[in-house]
């Protein structure tokens, strides 16, 4: 789609999902000129709900401006006039005037292309060319004046950190504007499940938003035929509006089923796309073991997907692979790879796990390495010597800079978040580590 197509794009499904009183939030880096601020930076997200808190911030170093600006309510409006400024490189609102360098020649990008996502909030980057790199002396002057200010950052970093953004400072990357416009109504997936063949489902939407352009699908598993699947959203009781919300609820009957896909929609854009799977009828016994400890893998989540603890997230892959079917252990020691698998027929998996990006090429080295020693020696012991390595990031794959190919050349596996989550839908069929091993670890 080009740039003036996608824009058009973005634009008018914004205007399908967003409604008077939504919540608007502006974070910025931005470089303080003559002619004014130039954008390094900058985040504009449209929300259904609210901020809980204030952070509005505005922060001055020499020639550096950042800051955060809350705003609710909002009119639909005066958000839509904001998006379409954005989506052309200039940003506006009240006395905040921000744009692009080089602001008359955007290029645009949509991770809405991905279509293997699991949440799919509206979005558009626009981005031109780099600016100019700033000399190291300059980082150093800004750094200490930012730990003068109240309230202090310990340097610029520290209050990218806080913005949630990552300028480029070397010059090398393009200035950026991330747009999301997230969705007047969803699932409240923790109020949602399959039990005893009954599907009971929450769903909570803007109490502004037109709940008839709303479509609910579901999708059966097992699905010997096509009554297995149906349009559902006739069925959702809706209460009035009350405060910033209006609840609605279903429940409907699916005795043969033992997971659903459930597929919500507002007109002829995504929402949502979410499994629910009945504890009662897992075909793997693994599962079931892991399940009755840990109901909903409440646990074995939280260590994939909210830990801080590096540990604590090796233990949480090694579990899932576990339940897929694989020998996993933890080794001891700072020299040994994260976790090791094995299959039944002796195929061995070395895995490395990081929570940071900047990791990333280090523990690819270790792979290739530690792969290499590996199988020498189980050569010589005469073994099988089928040696997979694996990387384990929980970042998403577009966010990971590692090049494929050269992923592909070290014959090193990727698994990022995406893959974390596939193979979570995985544990509850016959587990099969050794079609996992041959597929690369392709969740399909």
């Amino acid at each position: 789609m080009f740039g003036d197509q996608l824009k058009k794009h973005f634009l008018d499904l914004a205007g399908s999902w967003t409604c008077d009183d939504y919540a608007l939030d502006i974070r910025y880096v931005a470089s303080r000129t003559e002619a004014g601020l130039v954008v390094r930076h900058a985040s504009i997200k449209l929300n259904p709900l609210r901020h809980d808190r204030d952070l509005g911030l505005r922060v001055v170093a020499l020639g550096i401006e950042a800051g955060q600006v809350q705003k609710y309510p909002t009119s639909k409006q005066e958000l839509m006039q904001v998006l379409s400024d954005a989506a052309n490189g200039i940003i506006k609102c009240d006395d905040l005037e921000l744009r692009l360098p080089a602001q008359d020649n955007c290029d645009q990008y949509s991770e809405m292309s991905h279509g293997d996502n699991w949440f799919f909030p509206l979005h558009l980057r626009v981005s031109s060319k780099p600016q100019t790199v700033d000399s190291p002396d300059s980082k150093f002057v800004v750094d200490a004046e930012l730990r003068t200010l109240t309230p202090p950052f310990d340097g610029i970093e520290d209050l990218v950190n806080w913005l949630e953004l990552s300028p480029d400072f070397s010059g090398g990357r393009a200035s950026t504007i991330d747009i999301n416009v997230f969705p007047p109504v969803d699932l409240i997936t923790d109020k949602c499940a399959l039990s005893e063949g009954v599907l009971s489902c929450e769903i909570h939407a803007h109490p502004q938003f037109n709940v008839e352009t709303l479509s609910l699908a579901i999708r059966c598993a097992p699905s010997p035929d096509l009554n297995t699947r149906a349009q559902i959203a006739e069925a959702i009781t809706w209460s009035p509006p009350e405060g910033d919300r209006r609840v609605g609820t279903l429940r409907t009957e699916l005795p043969d089923s033992d997971s659903v896909l459930t597929l919500l929609s507002i007109g002829h854009s995504t929402v949502r796309r979410q499994w629910f799977n009945d504890p009662a009828r897992a075909r793997n016994h693994l599962h079931l073991c892991v399940n009755q400890f840990d109901g909903d893998y409440r646990k074995l989540r939280n260590s994939l997907f909210e830990s801080t603890d590096a540990r604590e997230f090796e233990r949480g892959v090694a579990l899932l692979m576990f339940i897929l079917g694989f020998s996993s252990a933890l080794p001891i020691g700072t020299e040994s790879p994260d976790v090791i698998l094995s299959t039944p027929i002796g195929r061995i998996a070395v895995v490395e796990c990081t929570l940071k990006i900047a990791d990333l090429a280090t523990k690819v080295g270790k792979l290739v390495d530690r792969r290499s020693s590996l199988v020498k020696s189980l050569t010589a012991a005469h073994l099988p010597s089928q040696v997979a390595a694996v990387l384990v990031s929980r970042q998403p794959r577009d966010q990971i800079a590692i090049p494929a190919d050269e992923l592909t050349l070290k014959n090193v596996v990727l698994l990022t978040s995406e893959d974390i989550e596939r193979a979570l839908l995985f544990t509850r069929h016959m587990p099969n580590s050794d079609a996992i091993w041959a597929s690369a670890f392709a969740f399909q």
